[in-house]
């Protein structure tokens, strides 16, 4: 997965920010299927 271009702010989705008990992660790695690597502070 690369980096969109971003030719607007208008075409930007809203942040989801995490709400209680949940905690913020980034997708490290698409392995296939259904499964990501996700790289978390936990």
């Amino acid at each position: 997965m690369g980096k969109r271009k971003v030719l607007s702010e208008s075409n930007l989705k809203e942040l989801v920010m995490p709400q209680q008990g949940e905690i913020l992660g980034k997708a490290i790695k698409m392995t296939g299927g259904d499964q990501v690597i996700v790289k978390c502070v936990d």
